[in-house]
């Protein structure tokens, strides 16, 4: 996967970097305080840490593609080279914005990944995730996407103590992918 993105990293920060984003920033900001620690988990073209920075937010960021790295922290950002699997933060953020990123981590392997953030979570800490909506697991030019819908979220969070918030379906921000439906996830801890 990370392949993938480093190879085509200005294709798809073009393709990403003008996504209108206010309906899943609104689910998620509205319960945030005014101020606080935000880790962009997987954070791609960096769009949505500069959003946040831009609201007065400290953002750190996590990613695993080296070009993603370099932009955000020519940019003065504190970022992360890492898988979601591998990070080991213990209580350091307010929230964390996994924006269609979770998507990727094996759904073996996605438990201990939900876990990993809610670790990384302060008390009260507010998870957003997002996943193409379905029931399949595909690789896709060498990507894995693993699609969930509400039940299986729902299976997935009774061994992980986080709480759901609010779940929201919502159609995909690219024009050209109108047709295709996201599950947003809200969580706490």
């Amino acid at each position: 996967m990370k392949n993938y993105y480093e190879e085509h990293a200005s294709e798809y920060v073009n393709a990403t970097i003008i996504c209108d984003m206010k309906e899943q920033y609104h689910f998620f900001l509205k319960h945030l305080p005014k101020k606080g620690k935000i880790l962009d988990l997987g954070f791609g073209s960096g769009r949505d840490m500069l959003y946040f920075h831009s609201l007065g937010y400290d953002v750190e960021g996590l990613d695993p593609t080296p070009t993603f790295i370099k932009n955000m922290e020519e940019k003065g950002f504190k970022v992360y080279l890492l898988y979601a699997e591998e990070m080991n933060f213990k209580e350091e953020y307010d929230a964390i914005w996994a924006c269609a990123s979770l998507i990727h981590v094996q759904r073996k392997d996605l438990k201990n990944t939900l876990m990993k953030c809610m670790n990384a979570l302060k008390k009260n800490g507010i998870l957003y995730c997002s996943f193409k909506y379905g029931k399949e697991e595909i690789t896709k030019d060498d990507r894995y996407f693993n699609y969930l819908n509400e039940d299986m979220i729902k299976d997935i969070l009774l061994d992980i103590p986080l709480s759901l918030i609010d779940i929201m379906i919502s159609q995909d921000v690219r024009n050209e992918r109108k047709d295709e439906k996201w599950l947003n996830v809200l969580l706490k801890k």
